[in-house]
């Protein structure tokens, strides 16, 4: 075991341990990170590409056109009658004797085709594994005989922290009862269980009880969507009539083929709706 962010008397952190940190943050999958111009694409003629300033991710490591800044590809001439894909790769390389490291981006060319050119190969290394080359493609270009006619992005952009912070569920607990919501769209989702003291008296041909109750909800509506209430009793009996505001279960009906003097039953439901700040 050695210590990476410590003080031991003389350099120590390699730029595999820097990268171990980042795939530990970010994953493994290659991106673009938010930044800059995300490394926008600009098709200028047929032979000129610009790519605006931004962050790549790939394996670990990190690259960037500066901010304020962009770096240009030269496209070469497409063939008159003949269609062609060329590959825009980021292509990082390390010298084996120095270690010296470094990114650039590569255009490989494809081969003309009358009707169904390819995409061209690439090298799939993986420099966190102690390959000297390492391509993440970035950019399909596709020509028709002297004119390119699609620039096509092969990363997406990651979200933000605090992007994915907005998106992420809150949940709420009281007892049996819990609420779990949704900031990015505002929707709320109650459920939980109730306890409901009633009587059954005769109805007709069966037994059936109101009782007005006040459950509420751990959070509050804004606007109810839907909602249902079940049986959570051993006792078979059916819900006959439910009356559920923004904020509560304020009336249930039970029916039940027998009656019952003041007895406690017990009820699921669930709600959803949207809520507000």
């Amino acid at each position: 075991m050695k210590i990476i962010s410590g003080k031991t008397g003389s350099p120590h952190v390699t730029s595999q341990q820097f990268r171990q940190i980042f795939e530990g943050i970010i994953g493994d999958e290659s991106c673009i990170l938010p930044c800059g111009e995300n490394l926008t694409p600009e098709l200028q003629t047929n032979n000129s590409l610009k790519i605006r300033s931004g962050l790549m991710y790939h394996h670990g490591n990190l690259s960037t056109v500066e901010l304020g800044t962009y770096d240009e590809v030269t496209i070469q001439n497409g063939t008159q009658g003949m269609k062609r894909i060329d590959l825009v790769v980021n292509r990082y390389t390390r010298e084996e004797e120095s270690g010296t490291e470094k990114n650039e981006w590569i255009v490989i060319q494809g081969t003309p085709h009358a009707s169904s050119p390819t995409v061209p190969d690439y090298t799939e290394g993986n420099l966190q594994d102690g390959d000297l080359v390492d391509d993440c493609p970035y950019l399909e270009v596709h020509l028709d005989g002297i004119n390119v006619t699609e620039v096509k992005q092969l990363l997406s952009v990651a979200n933000a922290m605090s992007t994915i912070n907005k998106y992420l569920p809150e949940l709420y607990k009281d007892g049996l009862d819990y609420c779990i919501r949704f900031p990015g769209t505002k929707i709320q989702i109650c459920f939980g269980t109730a306890a409901v003291n009633v009587a059954l008296n005769q109805n007709g041909s069966g037994y059936s009880g109101t009782v007005s109750l006040n459950h509420k909800f751990v959070k509050p509506f804004a606007s109810l969507i839907s909602s249902t209430v079940g049986n959570a009793d051993q006792n078979w009996f059916w819900i006959v009539n439910k009356t559920i505001s923004n904020a509560a279960i304020s009336q249930v009906t039970l029916g039940y083929f027998a009656p019952y003097p003041n007895t406690q039953f017990y009820v699921d439901y669930m709600a959803i709706g949207v809520y507000s700040e």
